[in-house]
């Protein structure tokens, strides 16, 4: 399996943009602490590891784990919310992908953003974004791994 290359700092980053104040911003991960925080998920049939690499730290999920967290905050009406994340991902084939999605005030989740079968050298950096609309509440982000096999990897942060 590829390792992923001293490179790799990704971020998760949630952005408030506020019409006329400029962006607040609600969310912004790297695990450079080397702890998950306040981060939870299911490893599913996978699993979920913070892992290091040359320095930098990941989350790593496998197969089809789950990791996410509730954002603190609100987003009112006229202003957008940005949802982006930075991915490396390895042995993802066919409909496999490292995927971004959001949540508000309960609602199923929203993909976002996702990477695919030939984005995955486990090496490359594969930004993804979204904008919503407010009004926001009891907001969430999650990173997942939709994959069919163990060897089915995305690293965020």
């Amino acid at each position: 399996m590829r390792r992923v290359l001293s490179c790799l700092v990704l971020v998760i980053a949630v952005i408030a943009c506020v019409q006329a104040a400029g962006a607040q911003t609600l969310l912004d991960e790297t695990f450079q602490s080397g702890e998950l925080g306040t981060w939870r998920g299911d490893p599913g049939r996978g699993d979920i590891q913070l892992t290091e690499y040359a320095g930098n730290y990941s989350i790593r999920l496998r197969r089809d784990a789950w990791a996410g967290r509730t954002i603190q905050g609100t987003v009112e009406a006229g202003e957008t919310l940005v949802v982006s994340a930075d991915f490396a991902a390895n042995g993802l084939e066919k409909s496999d992908a490292c995927l971004l999605e959001f949540s508000a005030g309960g609602q199923p989740w929203v993909t976002i953003g996702s990477v695919g079968d030939g984005q995955d050298d486990g090496v490359t950096l594969t930004g993804v974004a979204g904008d919503i609309a407010g009004p926001l509440s009891q907001m969430a982000v999650r990173v997942r791994s939709g994959g069919n096999a163990i060897n089915d990897t995305c690293w965020a942060d």
